[in-house]
């Protein structure tokens, strides 16, 4: 293997790397948005959009 091939290997090996974390990355925040967005919709107020309260 001479220098070029090698360091088109450590290239790639350190693109996939990238891309490994990248997505793991990903899938925590998309997790956590999830986690988030459920623990709002039950925060919800009971009676939201039935209702309307006017004061005058």
């Amino acid at each position: 293997m001479n220098a070029i091939q090698l360091k088109q290997a450590v290239s790639l090996s350190l693109t996939k790397q990238v891309q490994e974390v990248a997505q793991a990355q990903m899938d925590t925040m998309l997790g956590t948005m999830q986690q988030n967005s459920q623990q709002v919709v039950q925060a919800s107020h009971p009676m939201l959009g039935k209702t309307i309260d006017l004061k005058m």
